[in-house]
């Protein structure tokens, strides 16, 4: 989600929060199979549902924690056919105990048992002031006055409109099914296969079912009386993915100029990265009345179809479409199962726009992308802590552009040591370590990850360990100097402003009168007897110029790069 661009801004005005610590109620099942049956009633701004839930229980216990806004009033839970007991919990919090309730079954589940719970509710949920930052519904008018309907709650959490676990760490194995009963004339999108509509006078249901395990924040509503646009494109797999876009009738000229580069950068991922995770359902994009999301299979784009880059200076391409694409793999099929690692998400979502740039504008334009990045960084806290997040904790601080930016470029310098085609190799294993996952279609190729995995892929690329280099970088806030003195014909390098106990170093790039020589640059050691990581090259003669990193491949407290040194200080 392009969340954090403006840094120091609070994502969430009212700052609600999803994941954290998993508490022992929610780790006590495992969630297969949900069904959302919604009927949605525009000129109230208002829902009525009835959530079922499908879990196999992991340990004995008898009860279940969920989360639902407490601004909705829960007619009837039942399990069994039966009236279950529910309460919410008293929380120390008062920011987090409202969002969850207690199930109490009247026994022990035992581990291995099926457990199948329905949850009746109703009311308005929260509308979102300035979404997808703020969560919730958006309530919004077509041109023409006709309701215009979307959800974004990645941030949030979606027990803002429905009833779940709220982890990011479970996703139901067998797929969701979900159902929207709408007004009629409008045209209700949402993840996964449309499976049927049914009309009932002024009411229209619209059954959409998802084959594969999604994140609960991925789910999401459309409605609006929609164009539908259709295509296909041939995976690298040989098989065809279906591609639709929902575009509002006022914007459907756009929508046509626009639906063919949707269809490049597919087509662009799939052969950097591998197959579309999820071609046994669609490619699809619908028109928002806010910003973008990437909700799986059915990613949320907002009214500007511009060729903009993220800080908004023209270029050849859509990248608010190509970040949220991106997040199909990074998010989607791979997901971060703690908040903590959410760098994996979009670190990697926002670098894939540099290497798009590279490909299609040159390397030039991806350089002064870089830059623009490197600007937006604020490393007041480490990247990826060792402790569990919520999102609050990791957004709520501003650090959420961090996650963007220095992400991003910790990407960067990690294909500087690992060179093109590792690097390229390295994304590619992350996202689908097998061939058997690459070819799946049956949910098995969506994957949970971690930092250390991220690590672990990286390190079976190099000879080099790249401990240190992910210590400094993600485990410490402060970015490291690179420090040079001059003196006669000698240039002397080292790293500064490094945590004592990390054997950091890393290779420069040093061009003296245009030549260009790489040094492999450690830090310096206070103890003159000591080995000393610091190096030294000869200059020749005559000097005109010494610039330190010409290709922009470092991050460091100098913002910028190309640091061209002053010979007469």
């Amino acid at each position: 989600m392009i969340l954090g661009l403006i840094i120091g801004f609070t994502p969430w005005t009212l700052l609600a929060q999803s994941g954290g610590p998993i508490h022992p109620y929610q780790a006590a099942y495992d969630v297969q199979h949900i069904e959302l049956d919604m009927e949605v009633f525009p000129s109230d701004s208002a829902i009525a549902a009835i959530v079922t839930t499908t879990a196999i229980q992991q340990i004995a216990s008898d009860t279940w924690r969920m989360a639902l806004s407490p601004r909705f009033e829960i007619q009837a839970v039942e399990w069994q056919g039966q009236p279950l007991a529910w309460h919410r919990p008293h929380l120390a919090e008062p920011e987090v105990h409202e969002r969850f309730i207690h199930l109490t079954f009247p026994g022990t589940l035992q581990p291995g048992e099926e457990v199948k719970v329905s949850i009746s509710y109703q009311g308005k949920p929260r509308p979102a002031v300035q979404a997808p930052w703020d969560g919730g519904f958006v309530w919004a008018e077509t041109p023409s006055g006709d309701p215009w309907i979307g959800v974004a709650c990645q941030g949030d959490g979606a027990w803002l409109w429905w009833p779940n676990k709220d982890h990011p760490s479970d996703e139901p194995d067998n797929g969701v099914m979900i159902h929207y009963t709408v007004p009629a004339g409008l045209t209700a999108v949402s993840n996964g296969v449309l499976r049927e509509t049914q009309t009932d006078g002024d009411r229209t249901r619209w059954s959409w079912e998802v084959l594969n395990p999604i994140n609960s924040y991925s789910i999401t509503l459309n409605a609006a009386p929609y164009i539908e646009l259709q295509d296909s494109v041939q995976s690298v797999d040989g098989s065809t993915i279906p591609l639709h876009f929902w575009v509002l009738p006022e914007f459907e000229e756009k929508g046509r100029e626009r639906f063919p580069q949707f269809k490049e950068q597919l087509v662009w991922f799939e052969e950097l990265l591998g197959p579309y995770p999820f071609r046994n359902e669609k490619y699809g994009v619908v028109h928002a009345p806010f910003l973008g999301m990437e909700h799986q299979t059915i990613i949320a784009y907002g009214p500007r179809f511009e060729d903009n880059n993220l800080f908004g200076r023209a270029v050849g391409f859509d990248d608010l479409h190509h970040h949220e694409l991106a997040h199909e793999w990074w998010g989607n099929l791979l997901t971060a199962w703690d908040w903590r690692d959410f760098w994996i998400h979009e670190g990697f979502g926002t670098y894939m726009q540099t290497l798009y740039t590279e490909d299609v504008l040159g390397q030039a334009a991806a350089d002064s992308l870089m830059g623009l990045m490197r600007m937006r960084i604020v490393s007041n806290d480490e990247l990826v802590p060792d402790a569990f997040q919520t999102t609050k904790q990791k957004y709520g601080s501003g650090r959420g552009g961090d996650i963007y930016y220095k992400g991003a470029w910790t990407l960067h310098m990690l294909r500087c040591l690992l060179g093109e085609d590792a690097f390229s190799s390295f994304m590619r294993e992350l996202l689908y370590p097998t061939q058997a996952a690459a070819e799946a279609l049956d949910g098995s190729q969506t994957r949970f990850a971690s930092t250390q995995d991220v690590m672990r892929v990286a390190q079976s690329y190099t000879q080099r360990d790249l401990g240190p280099f992910f210590e400094l970088f993600l485990k410490h806030s402060e970015l490291p100097e690179l420090v040079y003195e001059v003196e006669g014909r000698s240039l002397t390098l080292y790293w500064a402003n490094v945590p004592e106990g990390i054997r950091f170093s890393m290779p420069v790039e040093v061009s003296v009168n245009g030549e260009i020589r790489v040094v492999e640059v450690g830090v310096q050691n206070p103890d003159p007897t000591g080995p000393t990581g610091e190096v030294v090259v000869e200059l020749p003669r005559r000097v005109q110029e010494i610039t330190l990193d010409p290709h922009g491949w470092l991050l460091r407290n100098t913002i910028g790069y190309g640091e061209s040194l002053d010979l007469n200080p």
